[in-house]
């Protein structure tokens, strides 16, 4: 059961960065556009999505920073996140668009691609 429970967290943070209270204005910061899906490891929706945002990760990769926050690292209320999963798209360091639904990586691409 604990392999498969790794598994399925090294399946949800592959292609994307994992951001952390430390780093996360700095990468702002640095990138135009940063897509952040906010999950945490016992959300159920969160599996479910997890692989969709990594699918969409791969083939956004080279346009736009792709990133996961886990939850339970804490800082996420005074970003506004009270609901996961939740994914947000930030241009230039600030929100632009907002989904707490679970998107397939098709409409997740098409949404981040509405952005650019």
């Amino acid at each position: 059961m604990k392999k498969l429970i790794s598994l399925l967290l090294i399946s949800l943070t592959l292609n994307a960065l994992n951001l952390t209270p430390k780093n996360f204005n700095k990468t702002l910061s640095k990138h135009k556009i940063v897509v952040v899906e906010y999950w945490a490891p016992w959300c159920v929706p969160c599996s479910v999505l997890g692989p969709e945002f990594n699918r969409a990760s791969k083939e956004l990769k080279k346009e736009v920073l792709m990133a996961k926050y886990n939850v339970d690292l804490g800082g996420v209320r005074e970003k506004g996140i009270d609901t996961i999963p939740t994914i947000v798209i930030y241009k230039n360091g600030k929100e632009v668009s907002r989904k707490t639904e679970i998107l397939s990586a098709e409409a997740i691409v098409e949404w981040v691609r509405s952005y650019e």
